[in-house]
């Protein structure tokens, strides 16, 4: 019998109103392509009278053992408070990475990395001698047409598949489904060789 292969549900729907829906509903899709999602949320701390920082710690602890017990990860690296992904799950991108362990990812927003700064700075920048961009305060703008910074993106572009972009409306930015479950297709079609929905059931 194929063991049931372990997903590590990395992305900012933690500080959601309702992460625990989020979660649920991650979890679900999960189990219909024959894989277990694991939330970062599913881990049971009791923080009570400790500090904040520990409590912090704490957390960052427990994540990371979680992914340790986990087989793969898929991340929503759809731009959060800024031009760039969460950075928490950029550092967990990074962590399986380093693990030896397959790293997927989607993004529901359409926009290039370098539109979303350049949006982000309001259409201000100077043009260097070489002739890359730089951002108000003197820095290069990165522009490799990917979605995200050059190390993310390659995370999951060297793990085997693409990330799957989506353009989803603000409103859903961090609810829309659809390219995540893109993800979980090609997750299976790589990890156990078998169609959608049919992965479950191969043996």
């Amino acid at each position: 019998m194929t063991p049931t292969l372990r997903v590590y549900l990395a992305g900012p729907e933690v500080f959601l109103r309702d992460p625990y829906a989020a979660g649920a509903e991650k979890k679900r899709l999960c189990a219909t392509y024959g894989f277990e999602g694991c939330f970062p949320l599913d881990n049971t701390l009791d923080l009570a009278g400790i500090s904040p920082r520990a409590a912090g710690l704490r957390i960052a602890q427990a994540n990371e053992a979680l992914m340790q017990a986990c087989d793969l990860i898929i991340a929503n690296m759809t731009p959060f408070r800024g031009p760039s992904m969460d950075p928490g799950t950029a550092y967990e991108m990074g962590f399986m990475r380093a693990l030896g362990k397959p790293v997927f990812g989607y993004t529901n927003s359409a926009s290039p990395y370098a539109e979303r700064v350049l949006e982000f700075y309001a259409g201000q920048y100077a043009t260097r001698g070489d002739g890359s961009r730089e951002d108000p305060e003197g820095n290069q703008i990165e522009e490799f047409e990917l979605c995200d910074n050059l190390m993310m993106a390659a995370a999951v572009e060297l793990s085997g598949a693409p990330v799957a972009i989506q353009s989803a409306p603000r409103e859903g930015r961090y609810t829309d489904l659809r390219a995540f479950e893109q993800t979980l297709a090609a997750a299976a079609a790589q990890l156990r060789g078998g169609a959608p929905h049919d992965v479950g059931k191969r043996r």
